[in-house]
Formats: C-alpha cells, sequence, structure tokens
C-alpha cells in the first residue's frame, strides 16, 4: 500500500479505498511506525524533564551542631557559610564550612533563624537576614563571627521573616512574608544602623509554594521554594521549584516564570537557602546535609566587575566576589588570584606609592605576553599606573598589559 506522504493533498473517495484494500500487515506496520513515534515522544519528555530537574551534589557537610533546620547560604573568602534555626526568639548559629573536605571549620552566632547570608561585597563582610516569627533584621558581619552592625525593620508589610540579599549601592531586598504571601521590597541601609524604605519590587501568594530562599543577580530575583499543591491546598515538601523574577522598570511589569524544578521522591529533603557563585545557583539540602549546584543557566556569565582595593604586599584576591582589582605598592608586592574558572578575565589597576620602584609578581605565576616567561614590567617611577589584564583558560593564567596611564 503507497504511503500518504504529508504534503499529498488528500481525497477522501482514495482514503476510503485505501483504507478497503488494507491488509493485517498494513496495519502492524502502522502500529508499528505509531509505537516507534509514542517512544521517540516519551523519552522527549523524559529528556525535557531531566533536564527541568537537573542538579548535583556538590559538597556534604560534616560537624553541623545539633539537629535544628539548616537556613542560609552563602559563600565568602573560601568558606561556605551555612545559617540554622535555634527557635524563636534566639539568635541563629553561622557554621564555617571548607569548601574541600565539607568539614565544619568554627560555628558563631547570626541572628535569630540566619535565613539568608549574602555577600557585601564593597564592604568585603557578610550581611545575614532573620527569618520565622521573629521581627526582621539584619547583621553585617566578617568572616569570623564579628558583628560590625546591625539593622531591624520596623513596620514591613507583615512584620515577620527578614531575609535579606545584598544589591549594591548600601541597598538590599528585604523579604518579610505571612509564611506564605510575601512581598520584596528595596530598603536604603546606612552605616549608623538607621534605613529607609523604597519600593515593593515583588510579591507574591500561597499559590507559589512556600519560600525557601532567595537571590539577585543581574536585575533578576530568583525565588525558591516547597511547591504548592492544590488539592491539599499546602506545600509538597517533595518538590523545589525555582521563580525567576524581573525587578520592575520602565519597560513593562514585573514577569514571574518557573525555571527550575526537582523531585525529592517519596520523602523531604528541606531545601534552605540560595546563593549565586559565579554563574551557578547552590542550595543547602538539610535532611542529608549537602549543599546541591542547580543546572539552570542564568543571564549573565560574569561575576561582579566593580574594582575591588587591595592592601599590603601580599594580598589574596578571591575572584567569585568580582574580578577586577586595584592597589596602591607600597613594597615589593605578590598579589594571589583565587577560585579561578575557566573562562574568567578581569583586571588589576597598579599605582605607584610615592617612592616608586616596586615590582610586582601574580599567582598563579603567569604566561605574560610576547614571552614574558611570569614577569610583568612595571613602569616604577612615582605615582605612575599601570593596568594588568588577565584571563584564565582552566589551566593557565595568561596576561597581557598597558603602562605608564596618565
Amino acid at each position: 500500500m503507497k504511503k500518504i506522504e504529508y504534503e499529498d493533498k488528500v481525497d477522501v473517495n482514495l482514503v476510503t479505498n485505501r483504507k478497503n484494500q488494507a491488509t493485517a500487515e498494513d496495519f502492524n506496520e502502522i502500529k508499528t511506525v505509531v509505537n516507534e513515534v509514542v517512544e521517540k515522544i516519551d523519552a522527549g519528555i523524559n529528556e525535557v524533564e531531566n533536564s527541568y530537574n537537573d542538579y548535583e551534589d556538590h559538597l556534604t557537610v560534616t560537624g553541623v551542631i545539633g539537629s535544628r533546620v539548616m537556613q542560609g547560604l552563602t559563600y565568602f573568602k573560601n568558606f561556605w557559610y551555612w545559617g540554622q534555626n535555634l527557635g524563636a526568639g534566639t539568635n541563629g548559629r553561622i557554621h564555617k564550612i571548607n569548601p574541600t573536605t565539607g568539614v565544619v571549620d568554627s560555628y558563631f552566632a547570626g541572628p535569630p533563624h540566619s535565613a539568608t547570608g549574602d555577600v557585601r561585597e564593597d564592604h568585603d563582610t557578610m550581611i545575614w537576614g532573620s527569618g520565622g516569627d521573629d521581627v526582621p533584621s539584619a547583621w553585617e558581619m566578617d568572616g569570623n563571627g564579628t558583628v560590625i552592625r546591625k539593622w531591624t525593620f520596623t513596620g514591613t508589610t507583615y512584620n515577620r521573616g527578614g531575609a535579606v540579599v545584598y544589591t549594591g549601592e548600601n541597598t538590599i531586598l528585604l523579604y518579610t512574608s505571612s509564611r506564605w504571601s510575601f512581598d520584596i521590597r528595596e530598603v536604603t541601609i546606612n552605616d549608623n544602623g538607621t534605613w529607609s524604605y523604597g519600593a515593593v519590587v515583588a510579591t507574591g501568594t500561597r499559590s507559589m509554594g512556600r519560600p525557601q530562599g532567595f537571590d539577585y543577580k543581574d536585575g533578576y530575583i530568583y525565588y525558591l521554594c516547597d511547591d504548592y499543591n492544590a488539592a491539599t491546598n499546602s506545600a509538597d515538601e517533595t518538590v523545589k521549584v525555582l521563580y525567576k523574577m524581573s525587578m520592575p522598570n520602565s519597560t513593562g511589569p514585573v514577569i514571574v516564570n518557573k525555571v527550575w524544578r526537582y523531585h525529592t521522591g517519596t520523602t523531604n529533603d528541606e531545601a534552605e537557602g540560595l546563593t549565586f557563585i559565579n554563574e551557578d545557583l547552590y542550595f543547602g539540602a538539610h535532611d542529608s546535609k549537602k549543599i546541591r549546584r542547580i543546572y539552570y543557566p542564568t543571564t549573565s556569565k560574569s561575576v561582579s566587575t566593580y574594582y575591588k582595593a587591595l592592601t599590603g604586599i601580599s594580598p589574596v584576591h578571591d575572584v567569585t566576589t568580582t574580578v577586577n582589582t586595584k592597589i596602591t605598592l607600597i613594597g615589593n608586592t605578590t598579589i594571589t588570584l583565587t577560585n579561578l574558572v575557566d573562562g574568567m578575565s578581569g583586571n588589576i589597576i597598579i599605582t605607584q606609592d610615592a617612592t616608586g620602584g616596586r615590582t610586582l609578581n601574580i599567582s598563579p605565576t603567569p604566561d605574560v605576553i610576547n614571552g614574558g616567561t611570569g614577569l610583568i614590567p612595571l613602569t616604577g617611577t612615582a605615582s605612575s599606573k599601570d593596568i594588568i589584564y588577565w584571563t584564565y583558560d582552566g589551566a593557565n593564567l595568561n596576561v597581557n598589559f598597558g603602562s605608564n596611564y596618565n
């Protein structure tokens, strides 16, 4: 029986005649083809679902104190920091974790619930937010738990929660909720502990699920939660979803998209905390004590590009905080770049002090343009300025430079 090609014009009489002429063998052949199509469709659906659910176990954490639920997560100066809820009205606990072994290095007090942690890059500090039923608050801290300043936020929509992320220029996004409904607003924070509210930039309702973490990157808010189960009008703790919300601007309203989800199976492995490192999102899994990386492509493949000032003659710079740096040389100096990732690039502005003649080495030892074999010639005269441009290819740090900028 002749196959009817897709582009053929279908004549009703022709089809009827062919139907009458069809044999059992023809129908078996058709059945085989249909089964093959169904299998391909199923395979395609599975492939989409698998890509939608992709994540990896990045680090297993050991040495956590007690069994209370883990909360906010961030990465700062070559350590993971993972908050822990110790109950309403009680300061939380923040664990400092070795990023290679996963072993808890130390721990210290944080705000109640310690629901979110973020890096305040322009201050070279962390900022941690509260959570739960406590009055919203935020603490600025160094990597060893020293509290630099605190803010307590009153008069918010829900007057509970207090998760925060830092967006730069003394501005945070403050999340407060009723456990289900929430709003996120901009807040200006001042170094004297005062603050002022800005606009509400995002809101949500019960139908989005129960909140577990959020972060900000390149004009978008990323919001992690337990999925909503309409049948029970409650959270489905075995399904985690990630929303991407645009910030409001003059071109249009806030757009909310569900961009990622994963299933923990029949049991809950509570997801808590959400943080960016470079272009990747990470969250904490409380029950299994794992830090997991989400396979979700974000809008940017770069980290912050502001210029961080380095000091001393042996500064160590974590390029996951910002790729660009500047330094005034006060002696012969070695700058060590850490956490380099394939494809990263940045630059270093080098200024001589009033004495001049200072030398500079970079670690890891770079491949310098024109066969420089690691040597970076500087102008050397007092107060002169040179700029080093570097890129990392996964194995080598490659360096170019410009001399004597005036």
